[in-house]
């Protein structure tokens, strides 16, 4: 509806990964500006390493934006390593646009939802993808 502001959850937590630094900053910066705190990396291995940490300091990210073609560790092998350790996050794809079978691959390996039509992702976009995210328990929940 016009002059609505946009019922985006409080207090969730962001992980950019993408292997292209301008799509990269771009994302962070739209999440940024919509009060979402936001943190970003280049691959899926330094994705991985930086989700672990959490369980070190207590910090969960909510929303992972998954880029599907980058070095070192893809988004579909990042994907299913989160999975496989019951990792609770909305896991977002965001890549160029993929073959079914890439599609398929993905979507097996644990994602929540995909776009393949372009990159960056529009500001409505990621509205509407903050707005898909839970809110956080802060603490009043078992999801750590």
């Amino acid at each position: 509806m016009e002059g609505e502001d946009p019922v985006i959850p409080h207090g969730i937590k962001a992980l950019v990964v993408d292997g292209d630094d301008n799509t990269r900053k771009s994302h962070e910066d739209m999440l940024k500006s919509l009060g979402v705190e936001t943190q970003s990396v280049k691959n899926g291995r330094e994705a991985i390493d930086t989700i672990f940490e959490w369980r070190r300091d207590e910090y969960k990210f909510d929303l992972i934006l998954m880029d599907r073609r980058m070095p070192v560790m893809d988004g579909i092998e990042a994907t299913r390593i989160l999975r496989l350790f019951d990792y609770p996050s909305r896991i977002v794809g965001v890549s160029t646009p993929l073959t079914d079978a890439e599609w398929e691959e993905f979507f097996n390996a644990g994602l929540d939802d995909l776009y393949d039509d372009h990159k960056p992702l529009s500001l409505q976009t990621i509205i509407s993808i903050c707005k898909s995210v839970p809110p956080p328990c802060n603490g009043t929940c078992h999801c750590h």
